[in-house]
């Protein structure tokens, strides 16, 4: 998920729109470096969260929507599919004014106040320079620049490596248990 991000924050920093002569590749470190400094200044954009098979303590199957930050609070807007009581339902959000609207299916939103709404995901997170993206892309380990290809008609850089668990943590989001949770 967040290694995407990566490599789309990287596309940004390279600063050229033509991939360079076919030789040796920059050092991860720096494009990594640069890529972290311009994702702590990111206030809005589009966001995925995925996961694939049973991930235990993690409450959606995906997520897909938009995050911007309003006058120092966050507002996003998206789907999301989950299991509730049982059953598979893609739900719509929007999270404005410090509360998270949640339509479960039925056509009905339903508020739930965004202090609860964090104990399962806090959106926050994401744009936040200490806890999201910018930290994930400075915290990544063994990094490696593998290749340079275009993104849309960008030119980026590849770069694979380990996201500590402690970074992704924030990340992504959790099934809480004995949650006195109204969804």
């Amino acid at each position: 998920m967040m290694l995407a991000a990566v490599a789309l924050v990287a596309a940004a920093c390279t600063g050229d729109d033509e991939p360079a002569p076919s030789g040796s590749l920059p050092e991860a470190k720096g494009l990594l470096d640069d890529a972290a400094k311009a994702a702590a200044e990111i206030t809005s954009t589009h966001f995925v969260v995925r996961t694939s098979g049973n991930v235990p303590g993690v409450a959606f199957e995906n997520i897909d929507g938009d995050l911007s930050l309003q006058d120092k609070r966050v507002a996003a807007k998206g789907t999301a599919t989950m299991t509730l009581m049982g059953n598979r339902v893609e739900a719509k959000f929007v999270l404005a004014g410090g509360t998270l609207y949640l339509d479960p299916g039925s056509g009905q939103y339903q508020e739930i106040p965004e202090a609860q709404a964090k104990l399962v995901y806090d959106f926050s997170a994401v744009l936040d320079p200490q806890r999201g993206v910018a930290k994930l892309i400075g915290e990544l380990a063994d990094a490696k620049t593998v290749k340079q290809e275009k993104v849309g008609e960008v030119s980026a850089y590849k770069i694979a490596g380990t996201a500590p668990k402690g970074t992704t943590a924030g990340l992504v989001p959790r099934r809480v248990r004995n949650c006195r949770c109204r969804w």
